[in-house]
């Protein structure tokens, strides 16, 4: 997610609209998505019992799934990186008004990634979104990358909870977003909206 490298090569500009919207189909058809599954995360402090804390997420073989569909879509130097498309969909699309939903999309996608509601700090560090989905898709699910991983083990076990909660609450959060995009974009295309270049 925080690599960066040029756009893909060997689709156009209106191929990776489309791609977009088939990737985009594909994860609406993943268990947390069909679901409409909502994280949540409780915490109880008892005076004579401490503190509990409790996690709600998808099982684990679902996260996986839904994640391996979704990280095309945070991913630069995939074809289908929202970022990137939403570049190509401002140049191609000619309708204001499906123009101005993507502006808006966009200020809420670069929202969800830099901030949250819950604020994880650990030894004063603050965890964003975009650094939890790097460490956990980099450190566990898709790679083994060795300062990921350790980051990953070296974490206390609460702060380690609650960074799983941001991972899934704010990968579904923001899948909603790409589902929202593609839908936008199926009505550019559907309605002859995008420039042909």
């Amino acid at each position: 997610m925080s690599r960066h490298s040029s756009p893909p090569a060997g689709f156009t500009p209106r191929e990776r609209l489309e791609l977009f919207i088939e990737r985009a189909d594909e994860l609406s058809r993943t268990a947390v998505i069909q679901t409409e599954f909502s994280p949540s995360f409780h915490f109880h402090f008892d005076r004579r019992w401490g503190a509990a804390m409790a996690n709600r997420e998808p099982d684990d073989t679902s996260l996986r799934a839904f994640l391996l569909a979704f990280r095309q879509f945070i991913s630069p130097q995939e074809a289908v990186y929202v970022p990137g498309i939403l570049n190509v969909a401002h140049r191609l699309i000619t309708s204001e008004q499906l123009r101005n939903e993507l502006v808006q999309a966009r200020e809420v996608w670069t929202d969800n990634l830099a901030r949250s509601d819950i604020r994880v700090l650990e030894n004063g560090v603050a965890f964003t979104p975009e650094h939890v989905l790097d460490l956990w898709l980099n450190g566990q699910y898709f790679h083994s990358d060795p300062d990921k991983v350790r980051e990953l083990r070296r974490i206390a076990p609460q702060t380690n909870l609650l960074s799983r909660h941001l991972l899934a609450s704010h990968a579904i959060f923001a899948a909603r977003y790409i589902l929202f995009i593609a839908y936008v974009l199926r009505v550019a295309l559907r309605e002859g909206a995008v420039a042909t270049v």
